[in-house]
């Protein structure tokens, strides 16, 4: 079966499918400072630019029609996001450490989800925006080295002056 020009063909993963794959497999590995490190990322970055590549992405994600792959991305994250310790959270909400690390979990959802984003949308979605929606992703595999700077991958990914969204740096 053929499909449109820079559309993968039903028999072929979407060309972001393999990252996607390995970051929802790698979720359940990650430690609680991992995580934390994840939570805390975007506090002081500059959330309207953030939004602004988010919402270019899933613009691209809908126009390829890869908005499944990203419902998927969304299920597993979610259920990765209800889980501590290994156990449901509901088991663990007679002490404060389960409603603690549930915190933490929840506040590194959105980072998660970016990186998805980008995954989903690689080849369709604009690198700029990629890079901006995974530095922290990018930043936590590679620990203590080069952290990436994400006021240079914003101003990279600014927002078009025709873009309806508005979103300037």
């Amino acid at each position: 079966m053929t499909s449109a020009p820079g559309q993968p063909s039903a028999d072929e993963p979407p060309t972001g499918a393999a990252s996607l794959d390995d970051l929802l497999e790698q979720l359940p590995l990650l430690t609680d400072g991992d995580i934390m490190a994840l939570a805390g990322f975007r506090a002081g970055e500059d959330a309207a630019a953030i939004e602004a590549a988010r919402g270019r992405a899933e613009a691209a994600i809908a126009e390829a029609g890869r908005t499944g792959e990203l419902q998927r991305a969304r299920d597993r994250v979610a259920r990765w996001a209800e889980k501590v310790g290994g156990g449901e959270v509901s088991g663990f909400l007679g002490g404060t450490d389960g409603l603690r690390r549930l915190d933490q979990r929840l506040d590194a959802v959105p980072v998660v989800m970016d990186a998805a984003l980008a995954f989903v949308g690689r080849g369709v979605a604009d690198d700029a925006d990629a890079a901006v929606l995974t530095a922290a992703w990018d930043e936590l595999e590679a620990g203590d080295e080069d952290e990436p700077d994400l006021d240079a991958l914003a101003e990279g990914a600014a927002a078009d002056p025709d873009d309806p969204s508005g979103a300037r740096l």
